[in-house]
């Protein structure tokens, strides 16, 4: 069963709280502590999901590691832009 395999019960034990994260984030936990981190730090910047000031949807291709990075990548720019040109309004 998917939710006995010893990378999910690590994955499990790593975070302490069983229900603090989704067993099935397993690809980015097994890519390293960095990768991991890396991707639930973007998503708290553009969520699941992400409409940009000029209109454009962003949402991953699938839950894969590989398209929600591609897409939190695309995301992330768009927002540190956005964060930045508010700062710089008079």
């Amino acid at each position: 069963m998917f939710l006995h395999q010893p990378a999910v019960s690590a994955m499990l034990a790593h975070n302490a709280v069983p229900t603090a994260r989704h067993p099935y984030d397993l690809d980015s936990f097994q890519a390293g502590h960095v990768a991991y981190a890396t991707r639930h730090m973007l998503a708290a910047v553009a969520g699941d999901a992400m409409l940009t000031a000029d209109g454009r949807f962003l949402q991953p291709a699938s839950g894969s590691f590989v398209d929600v990075l591609t897409c939190l990548k695309e995301a992330t720019p768009t927002s540190t832009a956005s964060a930045a040109a508010t700062r710089s309004s008079p």
